[in-house]
Parts: structure tokens; C-alpha cells; sequence
């Protein structure tokens, strides 16, 4: 069996948990790619985001291309139905999609690894829809004071 069918039809036979795991993994190694190359270039673009002043909040280009990355990635899998959230305000030079990035959507082999265990999605899992999910873009430290519990 060709292997290129074999994905494409694994994805479409795939719940959207399982779908939207795979895309995650893929996103963030392309991701990880960015970062690292950001990081060897020694010019990291710094901007300070608080424009009061009071507080520093810096970003890198390696935080906006990065997270530009993964929903560019996102959104040629899913489409614009998928909720986006993000750390860092992209402009729209980060995050415009045009319709032939949308076409251009392509499986990989470690996309293959996550599809393999879809049969193991819990039935109740199995069922969420596009339109109440929601996929946060936020480093984990970040993640974790926006939701502390007090």
C-alpha cells in the first residue's frame, strides 16, 4: 500500500482529538526549528510589549515566528473554525493564511505515530466538535499564573 494513501486515509478516518494532537506535535517541531534558528542567529529582535512601562514584557522573533508557525499550521488543518489563543499579538503579516497555504497542508511521518493510536480515543472523546474546541498557543509558565487556583 502506498504510504501517502495510507496517512491520507488514516487522517480521514481519524477523530478530531487524534487529528488535532498530530497537527500539535508537527507544529511544534517546526516550531522548535524556528527557535533554535532565531537563537543561533544572535539577533533576536527583542521588543518590550508593556507600553506603559511600568512592567517588562519582552518578546522575541523567535516567540512571534514561532507561534505564527503553529497556527499557520492549524489553520491550513482546520480552517478558520478552529479558536486560535495566543500569547503575543500577532500582525497580520504573521498570521495571514491565504488560500493556497490552506491546500498545501501536508501529513508527516511523525503525524503517522499519533493517527496509529486513534483507535484508543476514548468514546466520549471521539465526539468533540471543531466548533467547541479551542487550542492555547501559551508557553507553560504563562499557562500557568493566567490560571492559577486560588
Amino acid at each position: 500500500m502506498n504510504q501517502s494513501f495510507d496517512i491520507q486515509e488514516m487522517w480521514k478516518n481519524s477523530c478530531l482529538l487524534t487529528r488535532l494532537v498530530a497537527v500539535s506535535l508537527n507544529a511544534s517541531e517546526s516550531a522548535g526549528t524556528i527557535i533554535k534558528c532565531v537563537m543561533t542567529s544572535g539577533d533576536l529582535k527583542i521588543v518590550d510589549k508593556n507600553l506603559d512601562g511600568l512592567k517588562k514584557d519582552l518578546q522575541t522573533e523567535a516567540d512571534r515566528s514561532a507561534q505564527a508557525a503553529i497556527e499557520m499550521k492549524l489553520i491550513s488543518a482546520f480552517g478558520n473554525k478552529l479558536q486560535i489563543v495566543g500569547e503575543e499579538e500577532l500582525p497580520l503579516s504573521y498570521s495571514q493564511t491565504s488560500q493556497d497555504e490552506h491546500r498545501g497542508f501536508e501529513l508527516s511521518e511523525s503525524m503517522r505515530k499519533v493517527l496509529l493510536v486513534d483507535k484508543c480515543v476514548q468514546e466520549d472523546l471521539r465526539s468533540l466538535n471543531i466548533e467547541d474546541t479551542f487550542v492555547s498557543v501559551i508557553p507553560q509558565h504563562v499557562k500557568d499564573s493566567l490560571f492559577q487556583r486560588g
